[in-house]
């Protein structure tokens, strides 16, 4: 009885060191670095690309780094977290989770079930292997992962191919538009301004800047943030595919 107790007592702690798997981020982001072992500027240019990345193909590449692993095993770590956040479409399963344990030097790519064929578990070793570590090693982690992205893009290029959120040709269309529209405002005013027609504005080689805080300017997109928030998350599945490693 006795023993019983105490495997019982054991397994209950075992759980409760689990890692906890954190809210799926709002608004939602391709990089998540918890552990902060990448710059502010370094996360930035990590998401606009992963982030044109799905909007192009709807395939996602999400990043995930932590501290430690409070006893949790990596691999089931890795796949509760890509389950718990849906990563990648639901449907097409077309999701990839890199998750970074730093304090265990441990790292996992895991792979959505519909990516298991453009990038087998032998590949994903690769990358870790040859881009991943090497990277890691010298405390280059925004190499490694930049790079490794890079070639898990390469690889699956061709996949799920013009199924993401880019082509909108009205967008487009209303876009030249408004080029067109701000550079017919600019010639008008400027011309009235070389002759003295105009007021509130000052006139530089033909155009005009219009003080008091006016402008004109494009709709439809933010600074630092890929002119829309991460679509990556819509219930991708995953059957344990991928590769683990470490450094």
């Amino acid at each position: 009885m006795r023993n019983i107790f105490l495997g019982f007592l054991f397994c209950f702690t075992l759980v409760a060191q689990a890692f906890d798997v954190p809210p799926r981020p709002n608004p939602p982001k391709a990089v998540n670095d918890y552990a902060g072992v990448m710059s502010a500027s370094e996360q930035q240019t990590l998401e606009a690309k992963l982030r044109a990345y799905t909007d192009s193909t709807s395939s996602a590449i999400v990043i995930v780094t932590i501290k430690s692993l409070k006893e949790d095993a990596l691999e089931e770590l890795s796949i509760r977290w890509a389950r718990d956040w849906g990563a990648g479409q639901k449907g097409t399963d077309n999701g990839i989770l890199i998750l970074c344990a730093m304090d265990e030097h441990k790292i996992r790519i895991e792979l959505g079930t519909r990516m298991e064929g453009p990038i087998v578990d032998g590949e994903a070793g690769s990358i870790i292997r040859n881009i991943i570590e090497p990277n890691f090693r010298e405390g280059k982690y925004y190499n490694g992962l930049n790079e490794a992205t890079d070639e898990i893009i390469r690889l699956a290029s061709g996949e799920f191919k013009g199924s993401g959120k880019k082509a909108r040709p009205g967008k487009m269309v209303k876009t030249i538009l408004g080029i067109i529209g701000l550079i017919i405002v600019l010639i008008i005013f400027g011309r009235r301004n070389r002759f003295g027609g105009g007021s509130g504005g000052m006139g530089i080689g033909g155009f005009t800047y219009f003080g008091g805080g006016g402008f004109v300017g494009f709709g439809g997109g933010s600074s630092g943030g890929g002119g829309s928030s991460f679509g990556g998350f819509g219930g991708g599945g995953f059957s344990g595919g991928g590769a683990s490693g470490g450094w």
